[in-house]
């Protein structure tokens, strides 16, 4: 029970500051997939010349 007694909120903006660490992450990985996939279509093109 030591361990949740002293897990609690720092400051007000911790939440803020979490949700923005989310948000760039999803936004991180959707643009990876994006570039992923944009690669493979760039090297079939590049193989179908």
């Amino acid at each position: 029970m030591g361990f949740f007694e002293h897990l609690k909120l720092g400051c007000w903006w911790d939440i803020p500051v979490l949700l923005l660490l989310i948000a760039a992450t999803a936004i991180f990985l959707v643009r990876r997939h994006q570039l992923c996939k944009r690669k493979k279509e760039l090297e079939d093109q590049l193989l179908n010349k």
